[in-house]
């Protein structure tokens, strides 16, 4: 049986959580990466795209690092010395071609260094890592 006082602080943990998601990602910041999602299924359909997001509180900049009809493409793009100053909020997004009947908008699909963690809404799937 379940002790309801470790119930109890794993929903309080659950709640903090979901608290500073809220405080991280104010609807601002949610549109505006919408903006910039569609912006990719714009330009890049049918990549793979590797790109940084930088929110000051008020704009967000997305750069795109690299771009390639492969993970492996893109990862060869960027060097190691680059890939260590970013590596911390480097995302690499294979970008579905909307006119592909098989295929969506953005499939979200991400990699990231042993032990660092996953934003929120992003999945790992278990590609290869960048070099590091």
């Amino acid at each position: 049986m379940t002790d309801p006082s470790k119930a109890n602080d794993r929903f309080d943990r659950m709640i903090a959580a979901i608290e500073q998601h809220r405080r991280e990602y104010p609807p601002e910041r949610s549109a505006a990466e919408q903006a910039e999602n569609d912006a990719l299924v714009a330009k890049y359909p049918g990549q793979f795209v590797a790109y940084t997001d930088d929110w000051d509180g008020e704009r967000l900049t997305r750069r795109v690092l690299a771009t390639g009809r492969s993970s492996t493409d893109v990862h060869a793009q960027i060097d190691d010395a680059h890939y260590e100053a970013v590596r911390h909020k480097l995302t690499v997004r294979e970008i579905e071609d909307p006119n592909d009947p098989e295929g969506g908008d953005l499939h979200v699909w991400s990699t990231w260094l042993e032990g660092d963690e996953p934003r929120p809404g992003e999945v790992g799937n278990g590609e290869p890592r960048l070099p590091g």
